[in-house]
């Protein structure tokens, strides 16, 4: 789903999520959404290294 309307996706279609690290309430994942998300990793990306790549 992406904005209310259904994404149709091929099994090679990857699922990305943007948490806000500055508020601990904004990370938690309810386990329902974890288990449907199958294989994921939640990486903290260093900003610093984007910045210089962009």
């Amino acid at each position: 789903m992406f904005q209310g309307k259904l994404v149709q996706a091929s099994a090679n279609f990857a699922c990305f999520m943007t948490l806000n690290i500055t508020n601990p309430a904004a990370a938690v994942i309810p386990e329902t959404f974890r288990v449907s998300l199958g294989l994921c990793t939640k990486m903290k990306l260093d900003r610093y290294r984007v910045l210089v790549v962009a």
